[in-house]
Parts: C-alpha cells; structure tokens; sequence
C-alpha cells in the first residue's frame, strides 16, 4: 500500500512539472523571433502576417508582403497608389506612411492605431480585427526608429 501511495504522489507531481512545462511556453507575446524592431520580429507577428491578406498589391495599396513591405510604405501615401475599394477610406490618411526615424511624421500609425491619433482607415482596420497593438506596435515603432530598415 505504501508503495502505491509513493507512485500515486510521484505521479501527481510529474504531472504539475508538465503543465509547468507546457505553459511556460505560452505567452501573450506571439512575436518572439528576430531582433526587435527588424522585419523578421515584424512578421513574427499574425497582426503584421495578416496584412497582406488585404494589401497584396495591385488596387489594394501598398503590398505589405514580406518582400515588399518596407518599399511599399516608406516616402509612399495615399496618392502612390491606384486604389479600388478602399479608395474612400485611403484618402482620409493624408501624409507619408513611413517616415525613417519619425514616428510623428509616419502616417501609417494613425491607419493601424489609436494610440497616435486615427484616421478614417483606423475604424476599417478595427473593424477587421486588423489593429496593431501591444508588443507588435512596440516593435513596429523601433523599426521606424531604426530608420525602416528593409532587412
């Protein structure tokens, strides 16, 4: 009976060391790869991944693919591009989308966030879960610090 007992305990106690171990993997930080404020820590990030669903190029705006992210919105606006549907929205976000080392004078921050001031596309992208936020945001701001570096 005693020796039950021990294997019963021993049994309990691997399997609080697993849910330890199981969780610990877990966090509300999805993007963890790559330096911060690079691309790859970028698209690290489903918020960021998900851009291109909508912005592949074409009469979408900017490709914000991977590969063309960086070159679709730094010194570009509104006006670089031929807009099909979301022509009324674009045209309410006056300024530059991406201007190295200011986020000030980045427009694209009152498109895909609140905490800079909005604009009229920033309720479009609320409204499809596509606001950026938390640590993606963090780490979309130290890109534009950084000078928007393309790799």
């Amino acid at each position: 009976m005693q020796t039950l007992n021990k294997l019963f305990s021993l049994s309990r106690i691997l399997t609080v060391l697993l849910l330890l171990t199981l969780f610990a993997g877990c966090s509300d930080d999805e993007g963890s790869t790559g330096e911060p404020g690079t691309l790859d820590r970028l698209f690290s990030y489903p918020v960021i991944q998900g851009c291109q669903t909508c912005h592949y190029g074409g009469n979408t705006g900017p490709n914000l693919s991977r590969a063309a992210f960086a070159n679709s919105l730094i010194g570009k606006n509104s006006d670089s591009y031929k807009w099909d549907h979301f022509e009324t929205i674009s045209t309410a976000c006056i300024g530059v989308y991406v201007t190295p080392r200011s986020k000030k004078d980045s427009s694209i921050l009152k498109i895909i966030s609140n905490q800079y001031g909005s604009c009229g596309a920033l309720s479009h992208h609320t409204s499809h879960n596509a606001e950026v936020k938390g640590s993606a945001l963090d780490d979309l701001l130290l890109w534009i610090e950084k000078g928007a570096p393309a790799n």
